[in-house]
């Protein structure tokens, strides 16, 4: 937590109809203000197995390799409270307004519920990032601390509340969010389906629907001993869809490059079953294909960045080679990042990024383009999403704050070190 929170004071958000009672939950004197509501019990309403509901959560990994990380929370559990609010709010109509409460003398869960707060303030009513700050105070000016951290200094946190604001504003604004979603439970459900099933079956996330996909590396996703995780790179019955990497050895692929004891590094622990506590079972998923190949031509995938080695600390089998799945008409480009001292892209490495996606997302007003790329690394946190920020920044001029807090409410887990958040 960065800075001392104002002593929790109940303030009106909505004129007679919404205030935010932080710290409050259990209060009886707030029975003459409205009706109490939890902040984050909103985030379970109405959802279904596999979704993180008002807890912190990064899919295929447990609870404690996130370390002290406990926040924002993902996709899924923002749309789940933006739309069991307005549904709320819907019903006020007889003048009983509602109070959002958190458990007292919890700091956590007051940030994870400003966050959302201020987001649906922002999809819901489009106010300003100014105008939500203003109503919650210095909610606002709240840090997280990196994820995947175990100690932390206060100081040393970078990603602060308002972040994840400017975020879902500049999501509102260019369209990555569709507002009607906290409006229609069908149109909910349909997205809250869709991005866990993703998770839950590839480990990856549209960062930007439709533009910029991350994910795992594809072999280690294959890997995964929960049974409804991807297990094929190819469609079945294609010569490769075996061992891909004995059929189609690449001699241009770089060599195996060992990291041994980065401490850089998000390592899956492929014995355990715990991880699997937020995933969607096979049997919960529907029309999602079996392979990464029909799965990427079916989502727009035209073009792959590998931004990993092909054989890092923590994978099981060496990367995929990198004529896989250019043979199926995806194109690949590898722009491979050390995992050591941050995990941080060189100057040389983000221009290669930014070269070779010259005709990649509008560069002016009205400009578009059809073009969407995936980018991977290991794990699918650090270096892919960092990219991935650099490349939003530099497409679409949005402050790289915003981006990193709205990337990391898309992708729980998202930047691995603080050195990629400054």
């Amino acid at each position: 937590m960065s800075g001392a929170l104002k002593q929790p004071v109940v303030k009106e958000v909505l004129p007679k109809q919404l205030l935010w009672g932080p710290e409050q939950e259990g209060n009886a004197s707030l029975e003459s203000m409205g009706r109490a509501l939890s902040a984050l019990g909103l985030c379970s309403a109405s959802a279904q197995p596999g979704e993180a509901g008002g807890k912190y959560a990064v899919r295929h990994y447990t609870i404690e390799a996130c370390g002290i990380a406990f926040g924002p929370l993902g996709f899924e559990s923002l749309l789940r409270f933006c739309r069991a609010l307005d549904a709320e709010l819907q019903g006020t109509q007889n003048g009983t307004p509602i109070v959002l409460t958190t458990p007292k003398e919890n700091y956590k869960a007051r940030m994870n519920a400003a966050v959302l707060l201020g987001c649906f303030l922002v999809l819901k009513h489009d106010l300003s990032v100014s105008d939500v700050a203003a109503k919650l105070g210095n909610e606002g000016d709240q840090k997280y601390p990196c994820a995947w951290c175990h100690t932390s200094s206060p100081e040393d946190n970078v990603l602060t509340v308002a972040d994840c604001w400017h975020g879902a504003k500049i999501a509102r604004r260019l369209g990555w969010v569709n507002p009607e979603m906290v409006e229609d439970d069908g149109l909910t459900d349909a997205m809250c389906k869709s991005y866990v099933s993703m998770s839950s079956m590839f480990d990856a996330t549209w960062m930007i629907p439709g533009l910029i996909m991350v994910t795992a590396d594809p072999t280690t996703v294959t890997c995964d001993p929960n049974p409804a995780t991807c297990k094929l790179l190819v469609p079945r019955g294609t010569e490769a869809a075996g061992h891909p990497a004995s059929v189609l050895h690449d001699p241009d692929d770089e060599e195996t490059e060992s990291i041994a004891g980065s401490v850089d590094t998000v390592c899956k622990d492929f014995s355990s079953d715990v991880q699997h506590e937020r995933c969607l079972m096979a049997s919960q998923m529907t029309n999602m294909p079996e392979d990464f190949t029909t799965f990427f031509k079916q989502s727009g995938i035209e073009r792959i960045i590998r931004a990993n080695f092909d054989l890092e600390p923590g994978m099981k089998e060496r990367s995929y080679p990198s004529k896989l799945f250019s043979q199926h008409g995806i194109s690949q480009t590898n722009i491979r990042v050390m995992d050591t001292r941050g995990g941080l892209p060189t100057p040389q490495d983000v221009q290669t990024l930014l070269d070779a996606n010259h005709d990649f997302m509008p560069t002016s007003q009205g400009d578009s383009s059809s073009v969407a790329i995936l980018i991977h690394c290991k794990g699918g946190f650090g270096r892919s999403v960092v990219l991935a920020a650099c490349l939003t920044v530099d497409r679409f001029d949005v402050p790289g704050g915003a981006v990193m807090g709205w990337f990391r409410i898309m992708r729980p887990g998202s930047m691995t070190n603080i050195k990629q958040e400054v």
